[in-house]
């Protein structure tokens, strides 16, 4: 397995707001944050794509991970924003980021994640909540089994394919005047950016029961664009069956009362057989980089009860308990040892 030459990371939460109402993410813990990089390292990981909705506290985390000697992808993310407001918060994280790249070398600029569902610039539904929802009634089943979209979902996603590029071509001419360094945009599996823009290829490519079969193809596809490949985002949550949903296995928790649904059974295994075989999946198909999502949620705490067990929900390869101390999942043993791997 081929593992020495690649840019082995994990997700890391620096302070993400879903609900632009909250502040929650504004809090610092840099003892906690120290703990945790302690632990990253100890997996054998050289690099983290730290994101977050506070730029200040972004950088300072990213550079306290710089400091541990990571590469850092820096990934601001504004929900709900704009096309005006996405941009300009971007180009003062850059102006940032420049700022770090000069002192420490190894930082990466994502422009952009998912910005469909991040921001209102591509499809102005008025929260990331209405647009996932949208995506997946709509988008994900027409793409997952590979049917012909009608003319009426033709003509929505040419008109979403045209606004996002014309957003990150403006992004991309603007941040390469403060940013100097390697640029990318992390896209959803579907969206179709204009590569050229970028030094190289981010997708958040989660593997589920709609594309399980051509996964692998999907992968191989992503090799025509001539240019180094990262998969920004991959993993699932740790219970029965969560495997076949993928990047929505989180949905399993009813709102406003924050339970979860009934029968949904604990499975640390699944989530960690799961990362094994897509970490063995890139090595065999020489992608560049590879980022598990997500080191913890930690406002999803653990539960003997599982119907107030928020962890189910969770992408985290540690649980977080209720005193705030973390857990390891299986999953964490199982990328420290092929992270381990030198060849």
């Amino acid at each position: 397995m081929r593992y020495k030459t690649m840019i082995k990371g994990i997700n890391y939460n620096a302070g993400i707001e879903y609900d632009s109402s909250s502040n929650y993410g504004a809090k610092i813990n840099l003892p906690a944050l120290k703990k945790d990089l302690a632990m990253i390292k100890e997996l054998n990981c050289n690099a983290i794509r730290m994101y977050g909705s506070h730029i200040d506290k972004l950088m300072l985390y990213s550079e306290e991970a710089l400091k541990q000697g990571f590469e850092v992808w820096i990934s601001p993310r504004l929900i709900d924003a704009d096309a005006k407001q996405t941009a300009l918060f971007a180009i003062e994280a850059a102006k940032k980021a420049e700022a770090l790249r000069k002192r420490y070398k190894k930082v990466v600029f994502i422009a952009g994640n998912e910005l469909f569902l991040d921001s209102r610039a591509v499809f102005d539904a008025p929260k990331i909540f209405n647009r996932g929802e949208f995506l997946q009634k709509y988008i994900k089943c027409t793409f997952a089994i590979k049917t012909k979209p009608n003319a009426e979902m033709k003509k929505f996603l040419s008109s979403t394919d045209k606004a996002l590029n014309n957003l990150l071509a403006k992004l991309s001419r603007e941040l390469r005047k403060h940013f100097h360094g390697k640029i990318t945009y992390a896209s959803l599996s579907w969206e179709k950016p204009n590569w050229k823009l970028f030094d190289m290829l981010s997708v958040n490519l989660y593997k589920d029961q709609w594309n399980s079969a051509y996964y692998a193809e999907e992968l191989r596809k992503l090799k025509s664009y001539k240019k180094p490949i990262a998969i920004t985002e991959f993993g699932v949550c740790a219970y029965k069956g969560a495997s076949k949903l993928g990047g929505s296995a989180h949905d399993i928790v009813i709102y406003p009362d924050k339970i979860i649904k009934e029968g949904i059974i604990r499975d640390e295994q699944e989530q960690a057989d799961y990362i094994k075989e897509l970490l063995e999946l890139y090595a065999k198909e020489k992608i560049e980089a590879a980022f598990v999502f997500d080191f913890k949620e930690e406002w999803k705490i653990y539960s003997d009860d599982p119907r107030k067990d928020l962890d189910l929900s969770s992408y985290g390869i540690v649980k977080v308990m209720p005193d705030g101390k973390i857990v390891p999942k299986k999953a964490l043993y199982v990328i420290k040892k092929l992270y381990s791997i030198s060849s």
